[in-house]
């Protein structure tokens, strides 16, 4: 289980500030970000596990932040949203 006092990486805030702005797959995320498939993978694990991102209800996502038990959690072709507490972690790094 991820604390919700955890301190973000640049790159998961990144990660957290192009959904903000739209829906993407992981896919397109990672191609966008120009970093190692491997740093990319940590932190969408992070994400994931804590809660921050969630599927779409038109790929079988309930809606709810299930974490990485979500349908959509490590497929990098679904695409992905914030949850409230993603918006929220945005909105403290962005303080």
């Amino acid at each position: 289980m991820i604390p919700d006092d955890l301190k973000l990486s640049k790159i998961e805030v990144e990660i957290l500030f192009r959904l903000n702005s739209g829906t993407f797959t992981g896919e397109e995320l990672y191609k966008n970000l120009d970093i190692k498939q491997v740093r990319f993978d940590k932190a969408i694990k992070i994400l994931w596990q804590g809660c921050f991102l969630k599927g779409r209800l038109e790929d079988g996502c309930c809606g709810a932040p299930c974490g990485q038990d979500c349908v959509s959690a490590f497929k990098n072709e679904r695409s992905w949203l914030l949850t409230k507490k993603g918006m929220a972690a945005l909105q403290k790094q962005q303080i």
